[in-house]
């Protein structure tokens, strides 16, 4: 009995084994390509909009999204919220008060310094 444990025991560590490093080396063998061309990206992302009127990154690929990512300066922006809505046509009541204090303060700094200009050359 004891030996029947201690194999499914080595069973079941080696077969975890092998599946670790069949997916790190299924990663490695999709990203030893070069990255697509900018043209390349471009071309599908207008094809599909011709097509279907719409793009969705959601339905590209690994490869296509990491070409993507590489000529974008490595910069990855994620979107979240719920379907059809858009963080860029409503805005955020707090964000939009921090922008009106930003700006008071900016407008008041400016001011103090057109003040400051003004009365030094008053003095000298």
């Amino acid at each position: 009995m004891y030996t029947l444990v201690v194999l499914l025991i080595a069973i079941t560590i080696v077969s975890c084994s092998k599946d670790t490093v069949n997916e790190t080396e299924a990663e490695s063998a999709e990203f030893s390509e070069n990255p697509l061309t900018i043209e390349q990206i471009n071309q599908r992302i207008s094809e599909s909009i011709r097509t279907t009127g719409d793009f969705d990154w959601n339905n590209e690929n690994a490869h296509f999204l990491w070409s993507a990512l590489m000529h974008g300066q490595n910069v990855l922006t994620v979107g979240y919220g719920n379907e059809g809505q858009s963080f860029g046509e409503a805005g955020d009541a707090d964000l939009q008060n921090k922008k009106r204090v930003y700006s008071l303060l900016f407008l008041l700094k400016k001011k103090f310094l057109k003040q400051t200009l003004n009365l030094k050359k008053m003095i000298f």
